[in-house]
């Protein structure tokens, strides 16, 4: 593979603002991809590696990270991504011009929090997140049926540390919107597909220690 990258990592206002950049470009040579390969069609497929023949992939990141006030936080990143096949055939099904699968054009991620003392010396720290990415394939087939309309989560969690920063305890909530987010399809035919979900709405905690 070829790998081609020009970029930039700034800081501003004396590092409470940070802003990086790139963009890439890669041309690949025999890349292997996950061909899906159906045997029978009472059965489930299953994925294969092959050879992808020719595949170009270009983009760009963007990331910032801002502190408006001590203990608060925001920051978020960009991807945007074109991966295209250049030569695959697949037994008599030509994929040139296809995308890469689970390659979604757009991705994002924004969030905040703040951290505060709430006395003794104790912290806390709240945090929202929220994480997108635009329609993408679930194979290099890109069938309509294996077209998934992107994901969604919306996260929250709230931390508390002790003041020797030994103990915390994390509270967490992930897709809070409680989003039916598709992981995975595969076409079968006559049988339409076989889909596989990302969880629901989620609680927990998570304890730490460290030493």
């Amino acid at each position: 593979a070829w790998n081609y990258e020009v970029g930039m990592k700034t800081e501003w206002f004396d590092r409470r603002l940070r802003f990086n950049a790139s963009l890439f470009y890669t041309d690949y040579t025999d890349l292997q991809v996950t061909v899906i390969r159906i045997v029978d069609p009472a059965f489930p497929p299953f994925g294969t590696t092959g050879n992808a023949g020719k595949v170009v992939i270009k983009g760009a990141e963007l990331e910032v990270n801002a502190i408006p006030v001590d203990g608060w936080n925001i920051y978020g990143n960009y991807a945007y991504t074109d991966s295209n096949i250049k030569e695959l055939v697949v037994g008599t099904t030509d994929l040139a011009g296809n995308r890469l699968g689970r390659s979604p054009k757009h991705k994002f991620f924004v969030g905040t929090s703040y951290e505060t003392e709430i006395g003794g010396g104790y912290k806390a720290a709240a945090r929202v997140e929220y994480t997108y990415s635009s329609t993408f394939f679930s194979s290099i087939n890109n069938t309509e049926v294996e077209a998934i309309n992107g994901l969604r989560s919306l996260d929250l969690g709230l931390t508390l540390t002790t003041p020797d920063d030994k103990w915390s305890i994390d509270f967490w909530g992930k897709n809070m919107t409680d989003r039916l987010n598709i992981n995975t399809i595969s076409e079968v035919p006559l049988r339409d597909g076989y889909a596989s979900f990302l969880p629901p709405r989620t609680f927990g905690a998570t304890l730490r220690f460290r030493y």
